[in-house]
């Protein structure tokens, strides 16, 4: 019998656990183990929908941060801000499955950081625009693409998202307390819509970021 994954928030995660759920540390998700009686969790099971009735937006949160950070810019040389989203646990991504041609929101009890956005929600758009012109569509030629970048203060360089996401020591991928400290982040009580990637760390840096009010 295929394992049956669930869809259970945070604040829902020690009822499920009750009834014998448990929970993948790998693909971070509750499932239901062999010889426990589904039904139970009836109100957790994914709900499969057509490809016809897939959402123009695949990654939300019911809230999120903005991040600020520095890093050094390829041109010019010099120490430039560059901002990002990071999505707190209970955030969902939607999930196409091909083989059954069927998708499902798939929820996240971990923090994530979002990178090579393509697409943002016209409120979460306007709302970054308060903190910065610079982040932008651009295209990108590592990536073959355009997607939205940050681009230098100083020079208007594009400053990709690779390093400063996949690169340990980067503006967004922290390995220290110190290293995640020199991150700023702003909470925004407001739902977060938009497509792109998402990018997790083995260790939780948010709590050694520097913490500001918009």
């Amino acid at each position: 019998m295929a394992r049956i994954d669930l869809k259970v928030s945070f604040a829902e995660k020690d009822e499920a656990k009750s009834l014998g759920a448990r929970w993948d540390k790998d693909l971070k998700t509750w499932y239901i183990p062999d010889g426990v009686d589904a039904s139970l969790f009836a109100k957790w099971l994914h709900v499969p929908t057509a490809i016809s009735d897939e959402p123009e937006y695949r990654i939300r949160s019911i809230n999120y941060f903005i991040a600020c950070s520095h890093t050094l810019c390829w041109k010019c040389q010099q120490q430039t801000k560059v901002f990002a989203f990071i999505l707190p646990e209970e955030h969902q991504e939607y999930i196409y499955d091909d083989e059954d041609e069927e998708g499902y929101w798939s929820n996240y009890e971990a923090i994530g950081t979002m990178s090579n956005v393509l697409k943002l929600e016209l409120s979460v758009w306007k709302r970054l625009q308060t903190f910065t012109k610079l982040y932008k569509p651009a295209y990108s030629k590592q990536a073959g693409g355009r997607y939205f970048m940050n681009h230098c203060e100083h020079c208007n360089a594009t400053q990709g998202d690779f390093f400063m996401h996949s690169e340990p020591g980067g503006a967004f991928f922290p390995t220290t307390e110190g290293e995640a400290g020199r991150i700023t982040v702003y909470p925004i009580a407001e739902p977060f819509e938009g497509n792109g990637s998402m990018t997790y760390s083995s260790v939780d840096f948010l709590e050694y970021m520097k913490h500001d009010s918009v």
